[in-house]
């Protein structure tokens, strides 16, 4: 309960109006813990993928044609 010092009687307590069952408080934490730790897994995956897009890559060129251009063939050694 939100409760203000009245302004004529300092000893006083009054209530402003709002409230709030005692129930709600540990549910709101729960949900907001929750939200905090799914946005963090969402960013944790945002940037492994990020990182990631490099080798995809190769796999896909290599899986559309099954060649790739020399400069971009890292694992094919050149002779010079």
């Amino acid at each position: 309960m939100n409760t203000t010092v009245s302004r004529g009687d300092p000893d006083r307590l009054r209530d402003n109006g709002s409230v709030m069952p005692d129930w709600l408080p540990p549910p709101l934490a729960a949900a907001l813990t929750i939200l905090l730790l799914n946005l963090a897994l969402l960013e944790q995956r945002r940037r492994a993928h990020r990182r990631s897009w490099n080798g995809r890559l190769l796999r896909e060129l290599r899986a559309w044609d099954g060649r790739l251009p020399d400069e971009l063939d890292r694992s094919r050694r050149r002779t010079r």
